[in-house]
Parts: structure tokens; C-alpha cells; sequence
């Protein structure tokens, strides 16, 4: 049976059989995390759903993948209405460190947290830091193409009039725009845009201040870090250009740099999708000049507590490191978001983590319990429930389906299933399944001394059953049960287990 996967692509409103560009590898982008502080829940949902995604494509697919994530790591403002504020600053400052110290300390508990989901490393984690001169030379060739204009000691702006169907993405009401608002919420200061909609592609630093992030965008050092030794003998055309960057020139930059100008698929939040990645789209496709960048969008929806979206502003007691000192695996985290359907909101209690966990590990104690000693998947051929799991997850990544089928197959016990089970969680689903099962067996049989007296009653046991008297099999079962033992039947006898 041939297996199609179907993508809920968000540009089209509708699910799509997935067709690469390039059947030999696989092209995707995912924005990656602004490193001034610890991740919280919501972002790492985004990440495993990423994750989720791309070893669907590698391990049921078998496709070659070149998949590039992002490091925010400069200075900027993080959205229209910041006014001023930099988050990457205004965190050094709180911490009594350098921007650059508080961005490389964050993206190394980044890694540490995506490798405790299980979160498999991307193929590529690109500075923005170290892309600057791609930044500008992007913008310099959308000024050359008249897609910006400047308004003087402020920003250099995106002329969104130019562009072609700027905001189908989001299906952005721009008639029904206040001149104060976008339709996401952000305050903004439109007195002197042309459009409400227009963007900033970078902002001029002004010629008093002094920015902990700035670079030289004229001239022969077009793309030099503003160092101290670098300010003591700029031009006047340099000093006039000291500029950061703006909210979503990076990831466009970034993007064509590693992955070229058109890609398969392109990940992240819903949030992303009225403004980041409306903007996105409108600069990189008029800087290329090419349609369609992308073929595949695909976007996480929220995770909310209290009917609010989880956010650093709003929770910062749910970030992930606070969230695992509550005695809490990351694989249970893992096993909680797959727990919705990475389109729909999920709510975050503590209630719904301690069931995740109960689930996760009545898994591994049934997974136990159907084997002696050692479980081997690799000389395992997948069967038929394996063929059920890869049709879930080909269906939009459909894990609540997955974990569905996982526990029905769990409850009928056929070892050939959970075989099954355990090949597609090893690759996909990542919960541990197989070597928390095979520690807990190892566990029972290294540790567990089994009594004179019960290895005796079971033996009284086996033999009731080779006479086929039953009764008496189950007299001396019950009796086992009652000191604690678990007796199971197997092909050359029987095995013992401490309850």
C-alpha cells in the first residue's frame, strides 16, 4: 500500500498530499527562538511538532531532509509596537550581562531542553548575528526594485502598496484597520507610514544613543559590528547609517542563504501567521522576485492556560526549566503535546500533565509485562499495526490518532503489535517506550530474588496444570497474588513477577 502524506497548508486554507520540489531532499525553514530568556512551554510545542513533522518525512517516507532552524540572537525590536524596547537589552541589563553573554547562555539551555524533548538536531542553527550583510543586502535590493522608502531619523519601511497580494496569507481586513492597530494587536505609531500595513525593514540608531547591537549598512564596511574601535574613526556617511534590525528581515535572509530562494515547507505559530510571516513573505518574494516561495506553510496552534495563550510576558512560572523542577520527565512534556492535534488549542494544567504521565508509564508497564527479559525490534519486520500508525501520522500528523491506536493495540497484547508499537515511537513519538520498558524489565529480574516458598507454589502451580487440575492452579494462583507475586504463563513454563 502506497502511503500519501497530507499537510494542512495554512496559504490554501486546506489539507494537501505533501510533493517535494525535489524528491531528493526535502527543504524546510522553521523560526527558531529570540535567546534573551528560557523557552516556555508553548515555544518547545512548537519545536516538537517540527520535530514530529520532520521524522515523519525521514523515517516513514525515507526522504533526505535539509532542515534550518534560526538563532535570534541581535538586537531589534521583536514587533510593530515595541517602540524602542529590545528585548535582548532590556534582559542583559536585568541580568548584569552583555547581550552577547545573555544570547549565548539561552541558546545553549535551548539546545539542552529541545535535546531533553527529544527534539533531534536540525541540520543547520543560523545566527541572525552572523547574516547581517545578507540582511542588507536583501533590503538594498528591495530599495533598488522602489519597494521601500525612508522616513528620515526613523525606519526604512516596506512600501506594502507595491506588493502583490500583500496578506492573502492571513486574509488581513486592511480596510477595517484602525490607524493605531494591526489587525494582531500591536500598537503602532502609522502618523508618518504611507499604509498602515507598511513594515520596518531596519532602523537608523540615532546619532546620541548607543545600542549594545549596531552595524555599518554604507560603505566599504557595510555589515561591521559597531565596536568601540570601529566608532572612534566612522565616516559621516557611516555615522548617518548605524542601524539594527528590524522584526523579519532576518528570517528571510537567513532562509535564502541556506535553503535558496524557493522551499518546501515553512513552520512555526499561529501568531506568526498576520504579521511575521506576512511581512516575511512580501520582502523576500519582492527582493527575489519570485511567486510561491514556499509551497507548504504550516503553523502551531496556541497552547493556553486559563483561556489565555502561554507566553514569557504572561507565564513566566511555565517556562521549560521550571516546568521539569516539578518532577516532571521532558518525555511526559513530549507525550502532553501530542496529546491535541498540533492545529488545535491545547490547555495547559497540571492535572493534564499528571495523566499524560500516568498514560506514558502504564505504557511502559505494559510493554513489560509482554516480554521476559529482552525486547528486540531490531530483527522486528513492521506488521499491520505499524502500517496503522504511519496512516495516522500521514493524515496531517494526526498524534491524537496515534496515541489512540497505540493504547487499543496495547490492550490486546499481541507482542507482534507492540513490536510494532515500539519501531514507530523509537522514530516518531519519541515517549521512550522501549528503553524505559527494557530498564523496568531489567530492573525485575536483576533485583527481585524470588523465595523459596513462591518459586515452590509456583512450581505446585505448574504441575495442577500439566494433570489439568485447574482448580487447584487457581487456588495456588490466588495464593501468589496474596504474598505479592504475579504468575504468567509462557511457552516453557512460567514466569515470576514482584508486584
Amino acid at each position: 500500500m502506497t502511503l500519501e502524506i497530507t499537510l494542512y497548508n495554512t496559504a490554501v486554507r486546506k489539507k494537501e498530499v505533501f510533493v517535494p520540489r525535489d524528491p531528493s531532499c526535502v527543504t524546510i525553514y522553521s523560526c527558531g527562538p529570540t535567546v534573551y530568556s528560557d523557552p516556555h512551554i508553548w515555544n518547545m510545542r512548537a519545536y516538537v511538532f517540527a520535530d514530529t513533522l520532520r521524522q515523519t518525512l525521514r523515517h516513514v517516507w525515507w526522504y533526505t531532509l535539509k532542515h534550518i532552524i534560526n538563532i535570534t540572537d541581535v538586537g531589534h525590536l521583536t514587533d510593530d509596537g515595541d517602540q524602542w524596547e529590545d528585548k535582548m537589552e532590556k534582559w542583559a541589563r536585568k541580568e548584569w550581562r552583555t547581550v552577547w553573554e545573555v544570547a549565548r547562555t539561552y541558546e545553549e539551555h535551548f539546545l539542552e531542553y529541545s535535546d531533553a524533548l527529544r527534539i533531534e538536531r536540525f541540520d543547520a542553527y543560523t545566527r541572525a548575528t552572523e547574516h547581517i550583510l545578507e540582511q542588507i543586502n536583501m533590503v538594498k535590493e528591495l530599495q533598488k526594485k522602489w519597494f521601500t522608502y525612508v522616513i528620515p531619523e526613523d525606519w526604512i519601511y516596506m512600501d506594502t502598496s507595491k506588493v502583490k497580494d500583500y496578506g492573502k496569507l492571513a486574509n488581513l481586513d486592511i480596510q477595517g484597520m484602525s490607524s493605531h492597530h494591526r489587525g494582531d494587536g500591536a500598537q503602532i505609531d502609522s502618523s508618518k507610514k504611507r499604509q498602515i500595513t507598511d513594515f520596518a525593514l531596519w532602523k537608523f540608531s540615532l546619532t546620541w544613543t548607543q545600542r549594545a547591537m549596531e552595524w555599518i549598512f554604507s560603505g566599504e564596511r557595510s555589515g561591521t559590528l559597531l565596536t568601540e574601535d570601529v566608532r572612534s574613526n566612522l565616516s559621516e556617511e557611516e555615522e548617518m547609517t548605524r542601524w539594527f534590525p528590524g522584526w523579519h528581515i532576518e528570517c528571510s535572509a537567513m532562509a535564502v542563504a541556506h535553503l535558496w530562494p524557493q522551499f518546501d515547507i515553512h513552520t512555526w505559530g499561529v501568531d506568526h501567521v498576520p504579521v511575521h510571516h506576512t511581512n516575511e513573505i512580501a520582502q523576500a518574494e519582492c527582493s527575489l522576485g519570485v511567486d510561491n516561495r514556499v509551497n507548504y506553510r504550516l503553523h502551531c496552534q496556541f497552547l493556553q492556560m486559563n483561556g489565555s495563550k502561554v507566553s514569557k510576558s504572561k507565564w513566566d512560572d511555565l517556562s521549560i526549566p521550571w516546568i521539569l523542577e516539578q518532577e516532571c520527565d521532558p518525555l511526559d512534556l513530549r507525550y502532553f503535546y501530542m496529546t491535541a492535534h498540533y492545529r488545535s488549542f491545547l490547555d495547559f494544567t497540571w492535572e493534564a500533565l499528571d495523566v499524560a504521565k500516568t498514560s506514558r508509564k502504564n505504557m511502559i508497564k505494559k510493554i513489560a509485562k509482554s516480554f521476559s527479559t529482552v525486547i528486540d525490534i531490531e530483527n522486528h519486520t513492521p506488521g499491520s499495526c505499524f502500517m496503522a500508525l504511519s496512516q495516522a501520522i500521514a493524515d496531517d500528523l494526526d498524534t491524537v490518532n496515534v496515541l489512540t491506536i497505540m493504547h487499543e493495540s496495547l490492550a490486546k497484547n499481541k507482542k507482534e503489535d507492540i513490536l510494532d508499537i515500539l519501531m514507530f515511537d523509537v522514530s516518531i513519538t519519541k515517549f521512550g517506550l522501549l528503553e524505559w520498558a527494557q530498564e523496568l524489565l531489567e530492573k525485575i529480574h536483576t533485583n527481585t530474588q524470588i523465595p523459596e516458598n513462591i518459586q515452590k507454589i509456583a512450581d505446585q502451580r505448574l504441575s495442577a496444570k500439566k494433570t489439568k487440575d485447574y482448580a487447584m492452579a487457581d487456588i495456588l494462583r490466588d495464593q501468589l497474588i496474596w504474598l505479592w507475586w504475579e504468575v504468567k504463563d509462557v511457552a516453557d513454563g512460567y514466569e515470576l513477577m514482584k508486584k
